[in-house]
């Protein structure tokens, strides 16, 4: 598939993207933790008459770096000024977001100054809405964040508590083969580190999110996953009763969720006209 590899570089940051000609309306779609932009090439395929699609590269993933470490995470207001060099760069004035899992948190994140320039909205397992024990506890204070960093330098310190917590259910068998998976080699276990902890301000309150879809009338859409421990799927169907947007749910887990791209009414929902 054709694309073109594009940047906005300053003193902090290097944002990789790409950039794939298509239809006049855009999209910008965001992977989740452990992805790449490679995820949504047979997605691009089938909505390319209709869209011109940008798929972002998270940072600590794919090209996207964080240049200079000035401060251990990027603000709103950090990744805001990113995004509009975006939107100046193509000259875009509207557009559409797609985002799964962790990258929905650079979503939330443009909601509140670009709220009358998004057409539609879709969260796939979305992150930040609560229910993720793990991502709170590391990364909550100074303190949690050092003993966050010293896990994942020794991570015998975590395996043996992590199966005790696991026998006695405070942890299901997902999450715990996802600690012992990520903790097997020394570069997950620092993509983890950084990404949970640089990312951690990138978030939205459940008020301030509906705030938002109301006063702007955005067209949003949920999917979510009725096997997904990662995510807070009794929270989101509140928001979504609540806001009256559309909400699928799937038998799936949540690292299966990206098959929600496959489903006809996601595609059918961004196509439409608002």
């Amino acid at each position: 598939m054709e694309f073109s590899p594009e940047n906005i570089i300053d003193q902090e940051f290097k944002l990789s993207y790409r950039y794939y000609s298509g239809g006049e309306r855009f999209l910008f779609l965001f992977h989740g933790y452990g992805q790449t932009t490679d995820i949504f090439q047979t997605f691009i395929e089938s909505v390319k008459p209709y869209f011109t699609v940008i798929a972002i590269d998270l940072f600590f993933h794919g090209a996207s770096e964080m240049i200079q470490h000035h401060k251990d995470y990027i603000s709103i207001a950090a990744w805001n000024g990113l995004f509009e060099k975006i939107l100046k760069k193509h000259s875009i004035n509207t557009f559409s977001l797609l985002s799964f899992s962790i990258g929905s948190r650079f979503v939330f994140s443009v909601m509140e100054t670009f709220q009358s320039r998004i057409e539609r909205i879709v969260l796939i397992a979305p992150d930040g809405f609560g229910n993720n024990f793990w991502f709170r506890i590391s990364t909550s204070n100074v303190v949690c964040r050092g003993v966050f960093k010293l896990v994942l330098t020794y991570p015998a310190l975590i395996r043996w508590p992590g199966k005790l917590l696991q026998l006695l259910g405070m942890i299901n068998a997902y999450t715990y083969r996802f600690i012992q998976k990520s903790l097997q080699l020394k570069s997950e276990r620092e993509r983890i580190y950084n990404t949970w902890v640089y990312f951690r301000k990138l978030k939205i309150t459940s008020p301030d999110f509906e705030r938002i879809i109301q006063q702007s009338l955005i067209p949003l859409l949920f999917v979510t996953g009725e096997a997904d421990e990662l995510v807070a799927g009794t929270e989101i169907k509140k928001i979504s009763n609540r806001l009256h947007a559309p909400h699928i749910e799937l038998p799936l887990a949540h690292a299966k969720m990206i098959q929600a791209l496959e489903l006809d009414a996601v595609k059918q929902f961004l196509i439409t006209d608002r």
